[in-house]
Protein backbone atom coordinates (compact mmCIF):
# COMPACT_ATOMS: atom_id res chain seq x y z
CA UNK A 1 0.00 0.00 0.00
CA UNK A 2 1.06 3.47 -0.98
CA UNK A 3 1.63 5.99 1.44
CA UNK A 4 -0.32 9.60 0.28
CA UNK A 5 2.72 12.19 -0.37
CA UNK A 6 2.49 13.99 2.51
CA UNK A 7 2.27 11.09 5.16
CA UNK A 8 5.61 9.73 3.09
CA UNK A 9 7.25 13.73 4.09
CA UNK A 10 5.82 13.16 7.77
CA UNK A 11 7.72 9.36 7.69
CA UNK A 12 10.54 10.87 6.04
CA UNK A 13 11.31 13.63 8.44
CA UNK A 14 10.36 10.99 11.38
CA UNK A 15 13.25 8.94 9.98
CA UNK A 16 15.62 12.12 10.15
CA UNK A 17 14.66 13.38 13.62
CA UNK A 18 15.17 9.56 14.78
CA UNK A 19 18.75 9.10 13.00
CA UNK A 20 19.88 12.67 14.31
CA UNK A 21 18.57 11.55 17.96
CA UNK A 22 21.01 8.62 17.66
CA UNK A 23 23.38 10.61 16.17
CA UNK A 24 22.93 12.80 18.80
CA UNK A 25 23.19 10.54 22.01
CA UNK A 26 26.09 8.72 20.99
CA UNK A 27 28.16 12.17 20.36
CA UNK A 28 26.98 13.45 23.81
CA UNK A 29 27.20 9.96 25.46
CA UNK A 30 30.59 9.08 23.81
CA UNK A 31 32.85 11.98 23.06
CA UNK A 32 30.93 14.40 25.39
CA UNK A 33 30.58 12.73 28.90
CA UNK A 34 32.87 9.17 28.16
CA UNK A 35 35.80 10.15 26.58
CA UNK A 36 36.43 13.52 27.06
CA UNK A 37 34.67 14.53 30.10
CA UNK A 38 33.54 17.79 29.00
CA UNK A 39 31.85 18.89 32.09
CA UNK A 40 35.04 18.27 34.47
CA UNK A 41 37.29 20.66 32.12
CA UNK A 42 36.87 24.10 33.16
CA UNK A 43 38.15 25.39 29.83
CA UNK A 44 35.37 23.36 28.32
CA UNK A 45 32.99 24.48 30.51
CA UNK A 46 31.00 27.00 27.91
CA UNK A 47 31.28 24.12 25.04
CA UNK A 48 29.29 22.39 28.12
CA UNK A 49 27.03 24.81 28.67
CA UNK A 50 26.21 26.26 24.69
CA UNK A 51 25.23 22.07 24.69
CA UNK A 52 22.86 21.74 27.76
CA UNK A 53 20.82 24.78 26.37
CA UNK A 54 20.83 23.70 22.60
CA UNK A 55 19.22 20.64 24.22
CA UNK A 56 16.37 22.68 25.65
CA UNK A 57 15.98 24.29 22.58
CA UNK A 58 15.66 21.03 20.88
CA UNK A 59 12.88 20.17 23.24
CA UNK A 60 11.05 23.76 22.32
CA UNK A 61 11.40 23.72 19.13
CA UNK A 62 10.66 19.73 18.91
CA UNK A 63 7.71 20.20 20.75
CA UNK A 64 6.14 23.11 18.13
CA UNK A 65 7.64 21.44 14.99
CA UNK A 66 6.73 17.50 15.46
CA UNK A 67 4.12 17.46 18.19
CA UNK A 68 2.01 20.23 17.52
CA UNK A 69 1.12 21.24 14.01
CA UNK A 70 1.50 25.12 14.44
CA UNK A 71 1.17 28.18 12.50
CA UNK A 72 0.53 31.63 12.19
CA UNK A 73 2.75 32.89 15.26
CA UNK A 74 3.85 29.95 16.72
CA UNK A 75 5.49 28.57 13.88
CA UNK A 76 7.34 31.52 13.62
CA UNK A 77 8.11 31.26 16.83
CA UNK A 78 9.28 27.59 16.03
CA UNK A 79 11.57 29.36 13.27
CA UNK A 80 12.62 31.48 16.10
CA UNK A 81 14.10 29.02 18.10
CA UNK A 82 15.49 26.89 15.06
CA UNK A 83 17.55 30.35 14.17
CA UNK A 84 18.30 30.31 17.78
CA UNK A 85 20.15 26.59 17.41
CA UNK A 86 21.73 27.40 14.44
CA UNK A 87 23.59 30.52 16.49
CA UNK A 88 24.11 28.16 19.39
CA UNK A 89 25.63 25.13 16.88
CA UNK A 90 28.18 28.31 15.29
CA UNK A 91 29.33 29.57 18.70
CA UNK A 92 29.85 26.01 19.89
CA UNK A 93 32.43 25.44 16.74
CA UNK A 94 34.08 29.19 17.55
CA UNK A 95 34.45 28.14 20.92
CA UNK A 96 35.36 24.24 20.50
CA UNK A 97 39.05 24.65 19.23
CA UNK A 98 40.13 26.64 22.79
CA UNK A 99 37.45 24.51 24.88
CA UNK A 100 39.21 21.63 23.23
CA UNK A 101 43.12 22.13 23.03
CA UNK A 102 44.17 20.59 26.80
CA UNK A 103 42.04 17.93 25.38
CA UNK A 104 43.82 17.50 22.06
CA UNK A 105 41.50 19.19 19.95
CA UNK A 106 38.23 17.88 18.36
CA UNK A 107 38.89 14.90 16.70
CA UNK A 108 37.75 13.83 13.05
CA UNK A 109 35.27 11.24 14.13
CA UNK A 110 33.65 13.37 16.14
CA UNK A 111 33.78 15.93 13.97
CA UNK A 112 32.09 13.60 11.42
CA UNK A 113 29.65 12.79 14.00
CA UNK A 114 28.54 16.51 13.99
CA UNK A 115 28.30 16.60 10.50
CA UNK A 116 25.82 14.14 10.51
CA UNK A 117 23.42 15.01 13.33
CA UNK A 118 23.55 18.86 11.19
CA UNK A 119 22.66 17.09 8.31
CA UNK A 120 20.14 14.80 9.73
CA UNK A 121 18.16 17.55 12.12
CA UNK A 122 18.56 19.73 8.90
CA UNK A 123 16.48 17.36 7.15
CA UNK A 124 14.04 16.61 8.79
CA UNK A 125 13.41 20.44 9.66
CA UNK A 126 12.92 20.58 6.03
CA UNK A 127 10.81 18.45 5.48
CA UNK A 128 8.28 19.33 8.20
CA UNK A 129 8.60 23.30 6.90
CA UNK A 130 7.39 21.83 3.37
CA UNK A 131 4.79 19.79 4.79
CA UNK A 132 3.20 23.05 6.08
CA UNK A 133 0.61 24.35 4.29
CA UNK A 134 1.33 27.62 3.00
CA UNK A 135 -1.72 29.43 4.95
CA UNK A 136 0.60 28.49 8.13
CA UNK A 137 2.96 30.61 7.11
CA UNK A 138 1.21 33.88 7.56
CA UNK A 139 1.19 35.44 10.88
CA UNK A 140 -2.74 35.74 11.62
CA UNK A 141 -3.05 31.92 10.48
CA UNK A 142 -4.76 29.93 13.15
CA UNK A 143 -1.63 29.02 16.06
CA UNK A 144 -2.88 25.02 15.56
CA UNK A 145 -3.52 23.20 12.64
CA UNK A 146 -5.03 19.63 12.02
CA UNK A 147 -3.12 17.47 13.88
CA UNK A 148 -0.39 15.09 12.53
CA UNK A 149 0.03 11.72 12.10
CA UNK A 150 0.05 9.72 15.32
CA UNK A 151 3.40 8.34 14.46
CA UNK A 152 4.87 12.21 14.00
CA UNK A 153 3.48 12.97 17.46
CA UNK A 154 5.00 10.16 19.07
CA UNK A 155 8.06 10.17 17.47
CA UNK A 156 8.09 14.06 18.47
CA UNK A 157 6.79 13.90 22.02
CA UNK A 158 9.39 11.40 22.57
CA UNK A 159 12.42 13.43 21.09
CA UNK A 160 10.70 16.50 23.03
CA UNK A 161 11.19 14.85 26.30
CA UNK A 162 14.60 12.99 25.94
CA UNK A 163 16.03 16.39 24.99
CA UNK A 164 14.57 18.24 27.95
CA UNK A 165 15.57 14.91 30.22
CA UNK A 166 19.30 15.39 28.33
CA UNK A 167 19.25 19.24 29.22
CA UNK A 168 18.55 18.62 32.98
CA UNK A 169 21.67 15.18 33.14
CA UNK A 170 23.95 17.93 32.00
CA UNK A 171 22.61 20.65 34.41
CA UNK A 172 23.09 18.19 36.79
CA UNK A 173 26.82 17.08 35.75
CA UNK A 174 27.92 20.35 35.66
CA UNK A 175 27.07 21.45 39.55
CA UNK A 176 29.53 19.29 42.00
CA UNK A 177 27.65 17.95 44.38
CA UNK A 178 28.82 19.49 47.74
CA UNK A 179 29.02 15.92 49.79
CA UNK A 180 31.27 14.47 47.28
CA UNK A 181 33.68 18.13 46.99
CA UNK A 182 33.78 17.64 50.88
CA UNK A 183 34.87 13.99 50.64
CA UNK A 184 37.18 14.35 47.61
CA UNK A 185 38.95 17.31 50.07
CA UNK A 186 39.06 15.10 52.98
CA UNK A 187 40.07 12.54 50.89
CA UNK A 188 43.14 14.89 49.91
CA UNK A 189 43.74 15.89 53.28
CA UNK A 190 43.95 12.61 54.26
CA UNK A 191 46.57 11.20 52.32
CA UNK A 192 48.66 14.51 52.49
CA UNK A 193 49.15 13.56 55.85
CA UNK A 194 47.76 17.06 56.61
Amino acid sequence: MLLPEIETIYLSAVVSLVLFAVIGVFDGVYYHLYRYNLQSHPEARLEHWIHTLRAFVFAAFSLLIFVMNVGGKLLWVAVGLVALDVILEAIDILVEKEARAKLGGISSGEALVHVMATACKSVALALMAVAKPTIAWKLDAPVLLDPYPMFVILSGTVFSISTGVGGIVQVILMKPIPSQAKAKAGFRLAISGR
